[in-house]
């Protein structure tokens, strides 16, 4: 499957690894398989999403429509790790929309990003 998902070893991380090209089809399996991960997993959750090897998200439009991410009760944080030519696009965009609830973070490197993550949790 293109999105793989694990538990960090010793944070209350859920981080989501996405590679290659995403269908519809194993978007809706991973959301589904992220939910249940969600349910069974600590009260408060960090979910990072490395999306730096995502190729393309082809029939993104087919995908059913789930709720955000951003809004499940046990998200406290959500952190996007992002190719660097699309991590500086993105950010200018949420930078510059104050109205942004989302308590969300961006960054193109993973091991730094946990680093960081550590001063969020404790």
């Amino acid at each position: 499957m293109p999105v793989e998902l694990q538990w960090h070893a010793s944070l209350p991380v859920l981080m989501a690894t996405y590679r290659g090209t995403l269908s519809a089809k194993d978007y809706e399996k991973m959301c589904d398989e992220r939910l249940k991960m969600l349910r069974n997993g600590p009260d408060q959750v960090v979910f990072v999403a490395d999306t730096r090897d995502l190729l393309a998200f082809a029939d993104a439009e087919a995908a059913a429509r789930r709720e955000s991410i951003f809004l499940h009760e046990k998200i406290v944080h959500t952190l996007l790790i992002l190719q660097e030519d699309v991590y500086h696009r993105l950010v200018r965009s949420f930078m510059n929309d104050a109205s942004t609830p989302y308590p969300v973070s961006f960054a193109t490197d993973i091991d730094q990003a946990l680093v960081e993550l550590k001063g969020i949790l404790s």
